[in-house]
């Protein structure tokens, strides 16, 4: 980290949030307005997407990813992120009554052109087999 990143990191205070919003709310800071948009839980339970509309700007944070297998553990809602191709092929493995090994074998090939992939696929398909066992 250069020196000029320490400096603000010391002059940075963290606070927790005091106001909350269900779906969209308009703030104005400094005069620039500021369109914040809450959708569910995504990579985090409470992340949220600003749109600044003057300058056609979208600030996601870590809710976008590029070229990177996407993570999902117990802050983030698979539900909202893996719905179709993991949750689908797992719904199948407890529908025949499977098991774990056999969710951790679901092949996910077509997503390893992206950074992180033999890291984070099995440990997707784990995670999502453990939430939804219990709904079965």
């Amino acid at each position: 980290m250069d020196s000029s990143c320490s400096k603000y990191r010391k002059q940075t205070e963290p606070f927790f949030a005091t106001e909350v919003f269900d779906k969209k709310k308009q703030v104005e800071l400094g005069g620039v307005k500021l369109n914040l948009y809450y959708f569910g839980a995504a990579h985090t339970a409470g992340g949220i997407l600003i749109y600044m509309p003057s300058k056609e700007i979208m600030f996601t944070g870590d809710i976008v990813f590029n070229d990177r297998m996407l993570g999902i553990g117990p802050a983030q809602n698979f539900q909202s992120w893996m719905k179709v191709f993991l949750k689908t092929e797992i719904a199948k493995i407890l529908d025949d009554d499977g098991d774990m090994l056999q969710a951790i074998k679901i092949d996910q090939s077509k997503f390893d052109f992206l950074k992180n992939h033999e890291l984070i696929a099995v440990k997707n398909a784990q995670w999502i087999f453990e939430q939804m066992e219990f709904d079965y």
